[in-house]
């Protein structure tokens, strides 16, 4: 009897374990705690969305946004692309790295005001799982 009510909590059990034990590097591959990013696999999921207006591959076409080949460390709208960036997201001069992709994919009409991308991610765990992706993606 004992084992069945044990049985029932362990999942809750394993969760709680790697959620305390992420902060030390102690989690176990294919564990993910509650609260960390999602998979590449999500990433992947999530870019879906974006191919409507972007390209990741080398060499890739402009849609409505430009293709997103090398952005990662790349300068905002430096690129040679061929794409005809707002004036705002020029003048921005940004450095594309986690924590402005993360802020541009939040809200990029607030982060750059002027600037043209109309779609934002609230959920920070689906905009890391997003850069996480373009990071492996287009470099």
């Amino acid at each position: 009897m004992p084992r069945r009510r044990f049985a029932r909590h362990l999942p809750s059990a394993l969760a709680l374990t790697a959620f305390l034990a992420a902060p030390l590097g102690l989690v176990p591959p294919g564990l993910v705690p509650i609260g960390t990013a999602y998979a590449q696999d999500d990433g992947a999921r999530l870019f879906r969305r974006c191919t409507s207006c972007h390209t990741t591959e080398q060499g890739g076409a402009n849609k409505a946004g430009p293709n997103l080949w090398g952005v990662v460390g790349a300068t905002s709208a430096a690129r040679d692309t061929g794409f005809n960036y707002s004036p705002a997201l020029r003048e921005a001069a940004l450095e594309w790295n986690d924590e402005t992709l993360d802020q541009w994919l939040a809200d990029p009409r607030a982060f750059v005001p002027g600037s043209r991308m109309p779609i934002g991610i609230a959920r920070p765990e689906q905009r890391q799982a997003l850069i996480a992706y373009l990071k492996e993606v287009t470099r």
